[in-house]
């Protein structure tokens, strides 16, 4: 990763070692083991159901099924954006505290010598190279900041609802009512969801005093406290944007919105009944209550 470096592992100039891009690992619970889901679901701390939120159609005169909500039955797979697609513009966009500029050197400095593990360093060599640093806090402090924002466009990140009830949710997420609510048993499926957190709402805008990796991590699970009505879990990607599949038997519920449109719904169920791996799939009407502020469910 760092371009220039001594037979002994001392990094020295601000054009080969700051202009490299450091790869910031993000610690977003890499688990492989599907008893770390199993029982976060078993003990109320992960949800047994998770539920996807979708538009379906594209406001044209024919409605075509959006591409990104037709490929999760075509392709068994879910869209996972990049934090940079975002609707809320805060979402995700970590700052660096700028005043504790030493304190983000150091951090740094720690990152560009666990870039270079397998170079052996002296002691000397990275005091030097520390020292090096922090001559040219400006531009290390701007550099830092830039890889934050590049390791941030470069995680894929899938968010997820606790409920298929959400008046909001299905107001913001699903097309004002016209499109349509997956449901996914994470039991059914435990290996779809090893990089699962739930986010936290607060009033206090995450800012960082340095590139500790775990403290990153962190940061991306905040968002502002007027989102809480959201239950947001989400699930990350380890290998960037883009879909991430899913086992078929993990899909358990479709729910039809309550103003979707009868053509491209019609569509989205022959996509359903072609896969006889969907044969256990329900379908689910909402229908607008007339004696309350909610939705009723029966079958479609």
């Amino acid at each position: 990763m760092l371009n220039t470096v001594r037979k002994t592992g001392c990094l020295v100039n601000k054009q080969s070692a700051l202009h490299s891009p450091i790869n910031l690992t993000l610690h977003m619970s890499l688990h492989d083991d599907i008893q770390y889901v199993t029982s976060r679901v078993a003990s109320g701390e992960f949800p047994r159901y998770l539920y996807k939120y979708r538009p379906l159609y594209e406001h044209t005169a024919s409605m075509p099924l959006l591409e990104n909500t037709a490929s999760i039955l075509a392709k068994a797979q879910v869209w996972h954006p990049s934090p940079t697609t975002f609707n809320d513009p805060f979402d995700c966009q970590v700052a660096l505290d700028v005043r504790r500029s030493s304190t983000i050197v150091r951090s740094v400095a720690k990152l560009i010598e666990k870039s270079r593990e397998q170079v052996p360093m002296r002691r000397a060599d990275r005091r030097r190279g520390f020292n090096n640093l922090r001559r040219q806090t400006p531009f290390t402090v701007a550099r830092a900041q830039v890889w934050l924002r590049e390791t941030l466009a470069n995680i894929g990140v899938c968010s997820y609802g606790t409920r298929g009830d959400n008046l909001l949710m299905w107001a913001h997420y699903a097309d004002s009512h016209r499109g349509v609510c997956f449901k996914f048993d994470v039991l059914a499926d435990p290996a779809a969801y090893l990089d699962m957190k739930p986010v936290t709402y607060s009033r206090d805008y995450p800012v960082l005093s340095g590139l500790d990796e775990q403290s990153v991590s962190k940061a991306l699970l905040v968002k502002a406290d007027i989102w809480a009505y959201e239950e947001e879990f989400r699930v990350f990607t380890r290998t960037g944007p883009g879909g991430k599949a899913f086992a078929k038997s993990g899909l358990v519920e479709i729910i039809i919105g309550a103003k979707a449109a009868e053509d491209p719904v019609d569509a989205l169920v022959d996509l359903l009944e072609a896969d006889p791996d969907y044969g256990h799939v329900r379908l689910q009407q909402a229908r607008l209550s007339t004696r309350s502020f909610s939705l009723e469910f029966g079958q479609y």
